[in-house]
């Protein structure tokens, strides 16, 4: 899997496009379309933008571990973040 495949999966695990990335990171849209015409990975400094960005490791990024949760568990995490309350019940839930 290419580093550009990798990364679209990531933002979609996240429910996110690739312009959620480039609008958040100012990663440039022709740079970003290069990884995938390319195959080049990114530096070091941009992965670690990157990574912070979708709050995932490195290595996670790179693909040498395992994504900490199932699709399913994301997908059902994504459908509950989206939910009105999501985030108070969260607060209340932290607090607690």
């Amino acid at each position: 899997m290419s580093f550009f495949d990798r990364l679209e999966f990531l933002l979609s695990q996240k429910g996110l496009k690739p312009y959620a990335l480039i609008d958040a990171t100012g990663i440039l849209k022709s740079t970003l379309y290069s990884w995938k015409k390319s195959g080049v990975s990114p530096s070091l400094e941009t992965c670690s933008t990157i990574a912070d960005f979708l709050e995932i490791s490195l290595d996670e990024l790179a693909g040498r571990t395992p994504p900490s949760h199932t699709e399913q568990e994301l997908l059902l995490l994504s459908m509950f973040k989206k939910l009105p309350d999501a985030q108070n019940a969260c607060a209340e839930i932290a607090e607690r």
